[in-house]
């Protein structure tokens, strides 16, 4: 992270497989107890995200019983 807090690069990633993902539950209940803002996976739902924040959508999918990887989000 840079001084301020901020990330040191947001990716382009795929925000539609991110929402396909989730389903019909609410941000909350896909993510629960989990160190992430809803204000994150917005971010990452509209197309931008950090590699952490990737990984730990891939930790989920890999509960939810989905194999991904971050390369499988981001958008060349």
């Amino acid at each position: 992270k840079t001084p301020g807090g901020r990330p040191k690069a947001l990716l382009a990633v795929d925000g539609k497989k991110i929402r396909t993902l989730r389903g019909r539950l609410s941000q909350k209940a896909f993510y629960p107890g989990r160190k992430i803002s809803t204000d994150v996976i917005q971010k990452a739902e509209r197309g931008s995200a950090t590699e952490q924040t990737l990984k730990i959508i891939c930790e989920i999918a890999k509960k939810k019983g989905q194999n991904l990887i971050p390369e499988d989000l981001k958008i060349d």
